[in-house]
């Protein structure tokens, strides 16, 4: 578990590359995807409880750092950038509650590790404005979710009612 960690935590302090960085790089999966690191800072967070490494809280804060600057931007507020699909500040385009909720899971995991108590403030606003915005928009009168701006199905989704649970 620790030698992944090191692994992730290397990775999620990089830059990530754009499409066509993992063009021009065969091997590397085809698509750089915000929620799929999510599950990587919250497996770094534990880490963090365990050995007491900065470097895996360090990870975890430039990844949490890195999303709250992208969902300063996002349309609709509160929106958390996927890094597909609608991009910040364009109001058109797919987006998807799912996704974005296991983002702020990782945001949460780092805010409940945070000692400066307003950078705490700072992870748990952004958790709130997301959290806000699927209430007010996405959750139907049964409790279900819909997964958010997609053209193929406005329906409550298990996937996005599971993950915005979470």
């Amino acid at each position: 578990f620790l030698a992944l960690s090191d692994v992730a935590a290397r990775a999620l302090t990089g830059e990530p590359p754009d499409r066509e960085g993992y063009r021009k790089n065969p091997g590397m999966r085809d698509y750089y995807m915000f929620f799929v690191d999510s599950y990587a800072a919250r497996a770094l967070a534990v880490a963090c409880d365990l050995t007491g490494r900065e470097r895996y809280w360090d990870a975890c804060r430039i990844w949490s750092d890195r999303m709250l600057r992208h969902q300063e931007r996002m349309i609709p507020r509160g929106a958390y950038y996927m890094n597909y699909h609608r991009k910040p500040g364009e109001s058109q385009g797919e987006w998807f509650v799912a996704d974005c909720g296991s983002i702020a899971m990782g945001v949460l995991a780092t805010a409940a590790r945070s000692k400066d108590k307003a950078l705490r403030q700072r992870y748990l606003d952004s958790v709130r404005a997301y959290l806000r915005l699927v209430v007010d928009n996405f959750v139907s009168d049964s409790g279900g979710v819909t997964d958010g701006y997609f053209n193929k199905w406005d329906k409550e989704w298990w996937c996005s009612s599971a993950l915005f649970a979470a």
